[in-house]
């Protein structure tokens, strides 16, 4: 897989997390809690992939604090 391709996958993922995150917004809480523990995981794994390809983007340009920021949101 190309480069262009990892990126272009890494900001589809960021869009879907972010349309996940406002889903959990509008799910009631009320609901089965198993939902929406399902639909926060795919939105953090979707979180996670949209930083490892805003990160795959910018590497070259924010060199080490950029390397240290990326691993801290990571662990985060």
């Amino acid at each position: 897989m190309s480069h262009t391709n990892l990126i272009r996958l890494g900001g589809l993922a960021a869009i879907l997390a972010g349309i996940l995150r406002g889903v959990n917004s509008i799910v009631p809480n009320d609901g089965p809690k198993i939902a929406i523990a399902i639909l926060y995981l795919f939105t953090d794994i979707f979180i996670l992939f949209g930083i490892m390809g805003i990160y795959g983007f910018q590497h070259q340009e924010s060199k080490l604090w950029g390397f240290w920021g990326f691993i801290l949101a990571i662990v985060a």
